[in-house]
């Protein structure tokens, strides 16, 4: 259910690598966390921080998709902070 969205986020932020960066988030939405991180910063690594920052600033405005809620604890929100600090 969320991929469509990210993916259309990864493309419209003009990003290289979006396969990469929409099964990195939604790995680390389901909860795998290390092999979620090792495919953000791979597909991070093909762009320009600014364009990533873009990237995780529209992750955040997920919040009207069931499971991409805005709580701090919620996966997408957690998932929107590893681009940034990739």
């Amino acid at each position: 259910m969320l991929k469509g969205p990210i993916s259309d986020r990864c493309t419209e932020a003009g990003l290289k690598g979006c396969e990469s960066l929409t099964d990195g988030v939604l790995e680390y939405v389901d909860g795998d966390r290390d092999e979620a991180v090792q495919k953000i910063k791979k597909g991070a690594a093909q762009n320009f921080p600014e364009k990533i920052h873009d990237f995780a600033e529209a992750l955040r405005a997920l919040k009207s998709i069931p499971g991409a809620d805005q709580s701090s604890k919620s996966p997408i929100r957690s998932a929107s902070t590893v681009p940034t600090s990739a």
